[in-house]
C-alpha cells in the first residue's frame, strides 16, 4: 500500500510541474508569466491524537487569479510522526488542495485552503477487518504564511475535517480539528 501511494505522488508531482509549466509557464506571447513550486515538509497534529507527518508541494502561477491561488498535494503518514516509534496505527493520507493567498506581494500572507484526498489506516490484524479502514477527506484550513527573504516559506495554520469517523461508522483514525506547520523551499520561480 504504501509503495503504491509514493508512485501515485511520484506521477502526480511529474505531472504537475510538467503539465503546469507547459499550461502555465512563461511563453512567447506573455512573458510577464511568473510562476513558483514550492516542495517541503508537512508536520500535522490531531488535537488529542497522533503525529502525522510528510512532504507537501504547492504550485503558484500568475496565471491563477494573479498567483492568489495555489494547487497543493500533501502526503502524511503516522509513520513518519507518532508511529515511528511507537505502536501507533499506521495511517497515509493523500490529498490535494487549492490554496487561496490574500496580500499578493507581502511577507506576510493569510490563506485559506480547501483539502480533499483519500485515508488508509493498517490496523495490522485480522480481527480488525469488519473496522472501515479507509475514508474520503475533505477539510477546511485557515492559516497563515511567511515568504523569508531567501527561498524558504513557513506555514502555520489549523482545519477541521468534516468527514470523521468513530470506528464503526467512517474511519477512526481521522480526527475533526488539528494543526498543522509546514516548511517550504522555493524550487521554481
Amino acid at each position: 500500500m504504501f509503495k503504491t501511494i509514493l508512485l501515485f505522488i511520484s506521477a502526480t508531482a511529474l505531472f504537475s510541474v510538467n503539465g503546469f509549466s507547459n499550461s502555465f509557464g512563461k511563453n512567447a506571447s506573455d512573458s510577464s508569466a511568473i510562476q513558483s513550486l514550492y516542495g517541503g515538509l508537512r508536520l500535522e497534529k490531531a488535537a488529542g491524537f497522533y503525529w502525522y507527518n510528510g512532504i507537501a508541494a504547492e504550485y503558484i502561477s500568475q496565471k491563477i487569479l494573479k498567483k492568489n491561488l495555489g494547487l497543493g498535494i500533501n502526503f502524511l503518514s503516522s509513520r513518519f510522526g507518532s508511529a515511528l516509534s511507537s505502536n501507533a496505527i499506521p495511517f497515509y493520507e493523500i490529498d490535494l488542495s487549492g490554496i487561496y493567498y490574500f496580500r499578493h506581494g507581502k511577507d506576510l500572507k493569510p490563506s485559506v485552503r480547501l483539502n480533499t484526498g483519500y485515508a488508509h489506516a493498517n490496523f495490522g490484524s485480522d480481527i480488525f477487518n469488519a473496522l472501515p479502514d479507509h475514508s474520503l477527506i475533505l477539510s477546511a484550513e485557515a492559516g497563515i504564511s511567511y515568504d523569508f527573504h531567501c527561498p524558504i516559506r513557513i506555514s502555520l495554520g489549523g482545519g477541521y475535517n468534516v468527514l470523521t469517523g468513530n470506528g464503526m461508522k467512517g474511519l477512526s483514525t481521522i480526527f475533526p480539528v488539528y494543526a498543522q506547520c509546514s516548511i517550504f523551499y522555493k524550487w521554481l520561480k
